[in-house]
């Protein structure tokens, strides 16, 4: 009961930040036309931010937070620690640095995941709910006049993982939460199911390509969602995703896709997030609309990383792009904790007007041991994609070739590659062998099969033991 008091609560440093909580009165949804020049444009991305309220600075390291699972946290500091999940001064910071850096970006993503990593019992609906609505208001007041495209996470419901493929509570008071952003139709979509589209209201010229937004709740293929288990098509997803993207082919729109989890392979675990015939039924689909889907936009992971779609002959056609979290939590049981974390993050994207391709995307960070030392919130560039891999740009050829060059035995790409790939948490942690080939085969293939064919291919190879790619 003290844990679901505390999630209950507004927080003080939340009201110190400057991000009040009173919602926008004016009409809804914020759908204010902007011109479209030729050239190139950007949006923000954000995604996990995984709000830990109970986080303090306490001299006692069992008492600084919550999601620390009764671990002691003894590097404790103003902006969190690698134990627990975001403080809200963390969260303030990265939009207050987003504000400042980009106040007026085309649009922003936001991929989901809100409340903490807390045992069932520590949470309840209210609680859910209670932390998206703060979540909602602060990005609303950080960028007033900017049109947000969110995205529902495993976390986002009560008991997180359990969503369901038809109406329910979360799904319509979340939907009212996000009417500033959303049209009727995308809300009537949205209640029913999580899921989306909406096209971004721009002031197009007669013969300029429509960008339309699909926003999808692949909660509904997650593994440990035991609701939809066994379902063929929860909440009939996957055939509106069909029509959708049948009907943006008919009329000549780009389609970008956002969700939360995933398709493809998890390399730490060695098997797909969603269960193998989703994953393929859901890659088919993707396969059969290349033409139409520019890219596609996820988090989850925690972790900065890429995937190439590839078709059957092994073509690139598709590009995907995961976003690291704001939180900078490791994974824990309450007795151990991971040895691996991230730094926090966020990124904007820089893409072509004309086609809507991703040109480039830059990836901010914050070392949060520096931040913690310094008390002060030092976000800035990590890298600049391109520019990092001498890539022309980030379309699925060009990602295809940066996914080739990550196969090289110990290579400089990979290096750059899992060094990014923890946000800058451990620079110098070398990944060879075994690790390399699990996350390079994860980036090349989505499909399980192919990517146990890969590995298979390496272990023969590079003649490494059988054991190798256990999990």
């Amino acid at each position: 009961m003290a844990c679901l008091f505390l999630f209950l609560i507004v927080c003080s440093s939340c009201l110190e930040s400057g991000f009040g909580f009173a919602f926008r009165s004016e009409g809804s949804p914020l759908m204010k036309l902007k011109e479209v020049q030729h050239g190139e444009g950007s949006f923000w991305h954000i995604t996990d931010l995984h709000l830990d309220s109970s986080y303090q600075e306490s001299a006692k390291p069992r008492n600084v937070c919550l999601t620390s699972l009764g671990l002691p946290v003894t590097d404790a500091g103003p902006f969190g620690s690698h134990l627990c999940d975001s403080p809200w001064k963390l969260v303030h910071s990265a939009l207050e640095r987003m504000r400042a850096l980009f106040p007026h970006p085309d649009f922003l993503i936001w991929t989901g995941d809100s409340p903490p990593h807390l045992p069932v019992g520590d949470l309840s609906t209210a609680a859910v709910l209670d932390t998206m609505r703060n979540f909602t208001s602060a990005i609303l007041t950080a960028f007033p006049n900017t049109l947000v495209f969110p995205a529902l996470g495993n976390h986002d419901y009560w008991p997180q993982d359990q969503m369901p493929g038809n109406v329910c509570e979360v799904y319509s008071k979340v939907g009212q939460m996000w009417k500033e952003w959303l049209t009727d139709e995308a809300l009537a979509t949205f209640k029913r199911g999580g899921f989306y589209t909406q096209l971004v209201p721009w002031n197009h010229t007669q013969d300029s390509t429509p960008l339309r937004i699909v926003s999808l709740n692949t909660v509904l293929y997650y593994k440990p969602d035991h609701s939809t288990a066994g379902l063929v098509d929860p909440g009939g997803q996957l055939a509106w995703l069909k029509g959708v993207l049948s009907a943006a082919q008919r009329d000549g729109e780009k389609v970008y896709v956002i969700a939360h989890v995933p398709p493809g392979v998890d390399p730490w675990h060695n098997t797909t997030f969603y269960n193998p015939a989703t994953n393929e039924r859901y890659l088919s689909i993707l396969r059969t609309f290349a033409d139409v889907i520019v890219t596609q936009m996820y988090g989850h992971m925690h972790n900065d990383c890429f995937r190439v779609l590839r078709d059957t002959a092994g073509t690139a056609v598709g590009s995907v792009f995961l976003a690291p979290a704001i939180t900078p939590w490791k994974p824990n049981n309450g007795k151990i904790a991971s040895p691996l974390a991230n730094n926090p993050g966020f990124r904007l994207y820089k893409y072509s007007h004309e086609d809507y391709g991703i040109l480039d995307l830059w990836q901010y960070f914050l070392n949060l041991t520096d931040a913690n030392l310094k008390r002060f919130a030092d976000w800035h560039i990590e890298y600049k994609m391109a520019a990092t891999y001498n890539l022309k740009d980030l379309r699925p050829h060009s990602l295809a070739q940066l996914a080739k060059r990550l196969e090289e035995p110990h290579g400089k790409a990979f290096a750059l590659y899992f060094k990014y790939f923890l946000v800058s948490f451990s620079p110098n942690l070398p990944c060879v062998d075994c690790c390399q080939w699990i996350h390079a085969c994860a980036v090349n293939f989505l499909d399980h099969t192919a990517y146990q064919r890969c590995l298979a291919q390496h272990r023969q190879t590079e003649r490494l033991p059988s054991g190798c790619f256990a999990r």
